[in-house]
C-alpha cells in the first residue's frame, strides 16, 4: 500500500495533514503550522503534537496490515523536546513489533529544520476486520460492550 492509495480523513485532514509516504511499517505525514492549534505562548499545543504522533503511528500499522485493518490505541506516551513556533512539522511513525493481538509503535515529530521536537511510543490492540468472525482476544464482532 502506498500513500496515493489511501485517502486520509479524520484528524489528519482536520489538521491539514498530507500523507507523504506509506509503506510496510512506516508512515510520514506533513502538517502545516496553524496558529489555531497554538497555546497562549504561540507554540503548538502538546496535545496537538500527541494527535500527530497517534496519526502517524496508526498509519504505520495500516501500511503493514492493510487499509482495512482495525485497531485501537491502548497507550500513548509522548516526550516533548522543544517547542514548535512556526513552519511545517513532519510526523514519522514506525511499527516496532506487531503481533496477532498487540502492536508496539514509535513516532517522531521533526520541525522544518529537521530537529526532533517530540517522540512517542504507543501500543495498539488489533480488532477483528469488519465482517470477520475471527475471535481476537476473546472479543467477537457484535458482542455487546465491545468496539
Amino acid at each position: 500500500m502506498t500513500a496515493p492509495e489511501v485517502q486520509p480523513g479524520g484528524t489528519v485532514s482536520t489538521f491539514g495533514g498530507r500523507l507523504e509516504e506509506l509503506r510496510d511499517g512506516y508512515a510520514r505525514i506533513r502538517y502545516p503550522f496553524d496558529r489555531r492549534w497554538c497555546n497562549p505562548k504561540g507554540t503548538l499545543q502538546g496535545g496537538v503534537l500527541a494527535v500527530y504522533l497517534d496519526d502517524c503511528m496508526g498509519y504505520a500499522i495500516l501500511g503493514s496490515r492493510g487499509a482495512d485493518a482495525r485497531f485501537s490505541t491502548v497507550s500513548l506516551t509522548v516526550g516533548y523536546l522543544r517547542p514548535v513556533g512556526g513552519g511545517d512539522v513532519v510526523a514519522i511513525g514506525r511499527v516496532v513489533r506487531a503481533g496477532r493481538q498487540l502492536a508496539t509503535l514509535e513516532g517522531d515529530i521533526l520541525d522544518d529544520a529537521g530537529r526532533l521536537v517530540a517522540r512517542g511510543m504507543s501500543s495498539v490492540v488489533m480488532l477483528p476486520r469488519a465482517g470477520s468472525a475471527v475471535d481476537v482476544g476473546g472479543v467477537r464482532p457484535g458482542t455487546p460492550g465491545t468496539a
